[in-house]
């Protein structure tokens, strides 16, 4: 029984498959896809408007953190990469030499900046380091100063609620996907 209704609809769809191909015109049954044009991928990015106004207050002082402290991650990721190209001839006399310029520069361009800046003006600064060198914080400290002052900063940062070795995640993080979109928003030049 259960053989012969198999074969009941499988007779009922070849019937139906030929009479749609019947009904087709003959170029589309052979034609094939003769240019592909490939376009770039873009995003519409604006500032997000909210109903409720305390998210709306909220996303607005995210929007001025970002504001402020992603040039200074901009910095740290062009800073990285000139310590990559160091760091691959392998001299541990230029890594240290190159690392304490970095230091001499922070804290003469950037400190009074930085000491302005608030916990959670910092726990974003945190992200975007992340972001722009793609190492954690934790990590960073790790290879430049070594694993006892990393752990003692990580130790330092816990006791404020921050932690060094939290990972940018855009695509898991309400938070990281916003500041992630501002960041675009302020790179293509519609936010300043």
């Amino acid at each position: 029984m259960n053989s012969l209704i198999l074969k009941g609809f499988s007779c009922f769809f070849i019937v139906l498959a030929s009479q749609v191909r019947g009904q087709l015109p003959p170029d589309t049954l052979t034609d094939s896809i003769s240019r592909v044009i490939v376009l770039p991928e873009f995003s519409v990015l604006e500032l997000r408007a909210f109903k409720n106004k305390g998210l709306q207050r909220r996303y607005n002082r995210l929007v001025e953190r970002v504001k402020r402290t992603y040039p200074l991650a901009k910095l740290a990721g062009e800073r990285m990469k000139t310590y990559a190209r160091v760091d691959a001839t392998g001299k541990r006399r230029e890594r240290k030499e190159l690392i304490q310029q970095f230091e001499a520069e922070l804290r003469e361009k950037h400190f009074q900046q930085l000491k302005r800046l608030s916990f959670a003006d910092g726990r974003i600064l945190l992200k975007l380091l992340d972001r722009q060198t793609e190492f954690t914080s934790y990590e960073l400290l790790q290879e430049m100063k070594g694993g006892v002052q990393a752990l003692f900063w990580q130790g330092v940062a816990s006791m404020f609620d921050y932690d060094l070795k939290a990972e940018f995640n855009p695509n898991g993080n309400n938070e990281d996907l916003l500041i992630d979109e501002i960041c675009r928003m302020i790179d293509s030049g519609k936010l300043k």
